[in-house]
């Protein structure tokens, strides 16, 4: 018999070294097996491990970009706030209620491939945050009734104010993953007069809001602009120079506040499904004299409140996606890395219908 031989090459994680060990001893095949550290000029593949919970929202950081495999995985930190920030421009009981009856139809009755059931299952999750939002600004189906907190609706200044102070927490979580990677790469200098700087600015700029907090915000905002004016231009050359790239840093505080009023959205998407509820309720209402007038009353109900759902959810998932990509992403992300796919058989299956006509 001739003798043939093949040469494999590719990318393992580390774990998994003992258990191709295994599997080639159990061939009875002679093998020669090499594991070596990727070359300074290599990109190994990114290979994704989080809990069941975070793995749903995996796709919603791929569909933007896959982590590189040099960074960190941000997926087990933007979960948790793509999951309240969705329930937020959601909103309300009833349409909570709604989401958790249609999406398990869905999933029941529709084919739905990998990453399909990976976002119904977002959905689902989020259904559980737009329900507990819900209670909290006292929503259900467009009518307030007995907030907790108060009514966007009644109250959008204070709603307005919510969803910034929302934004700045994110925006500072953001920071602080790039403050966390800094300080492990040694560049300790950089986490600082590039990152907390800008939140101790932020933080003062916000205090002097309040009158009790007036000095302490006013320390710490000239800190923070005073910290970026001398050392945003440090790697340039020249007095000149580095005076103009501490300039042009501490106008990056126009950026900052731009990100800020982004997360008015979801002041404008709560309102906007709390709107559309309310006037097909009153549209409703407004035949319910007769017996018919009920019949069609409970089919404006039900084709209403449908399709506000549908609105709602398509317009709450493009701009919870937009504020993690721009406004959170943009803080510390790098992205442009591959998915690690295992080696395995990949068959792919074609359905294929009989001509009618043969």
């Amino acid at each position: 018999n001739p003798c043939e031989t093949v040469l494999l090459e590719g990318w393992i994680p580390k774990k998994k070294r003992k258990t191709l060990q295994q599997l080639l001893s159990q061939t009875g095949l002679p093998y020669g097996l090499e594991f070596r550290e990727p070359l300074p000029e290599e990109t190994p593949p990114t290979l994704l491990e989080n809990s069941k919970l975070v793995r749903q929202f995996e796709g919603i950081t791929n569909m933007f970009s896959t982590p590189n495999y040099h960074e960190g995985d941000p997926n087990g930190i933007m979960a948790p706030w793509y999951w309240l920030i969705f329930g937020m421009m959601m909103g309300d009981v009833g349409y909570g209620a709604m989401m958790v009856v249609l999406i398990l139809l869905v999933k029941k009755f529709m084919k739905l491939g990998q990453e399909g059931v990976k976002l119904m299952n977002v959905m689902l999750y989020s259904s559980i945050t737009t329900m507990l939002c819900g209670v909290v600004f006292g929503s259900y189906f467009g009518e307030t009734w007995h907030p907790l907190l108060f009514s966007p609706m009644e109250d959008p200044v204070s709603m307005l104010l919510l969803t910034l102070l929302v934004g700045v927490a994110h925006i500072f979580t953001g920071l602080g993953v790039k403050i966390y990677r800094n300080i492990r790469s040694g560049k300790v200098l950089d986490a600082l007069f590039d990152q907390l700087s800008w939140i101790l600015l932020i933080t003062g700029l916000g205090l002097l809001f309040l009158p009790a907090t007036q000095t302490v915000g006013m320390a710490l905002a000239a800190v923070g602009a005073l910290t970026i004016l001398f050392t945003a231009g440090r790697d340039r050359k020249g007095l000149v120079s580095k005076a103009v790239g501490g300039l042009s840093g501490l106008y990056g505080i126009t950026s900052y506040l731009s990100d800020i009023l982004s997360y008015s959205r979801i002041l404008a998407l709560s309102l906007a499904t709390g709107v559309v509820g309310m006037v097909m309720n009153m549209l409703a209402g407004m035949i319910q004299g007769s017996v018919m007038g009920w019949i069609l009353s409970l089919l404006i109900y039900a084709a209403g409140h449908v399709f506000n759902l549908a609105l709602s959810l398509l317009s709450a998932y493009v701009h919870d996606c937009r504020l993690q990509y721009i406004e959170f992403y943009g803080k510390f992300y790098e992205g442009g890395g591959t998915l690690f796919r295992p080696f395995a058989i990949d068959p792919h299956y074609l359905r294929l219908k009989k001509d009618g006509g043969n």
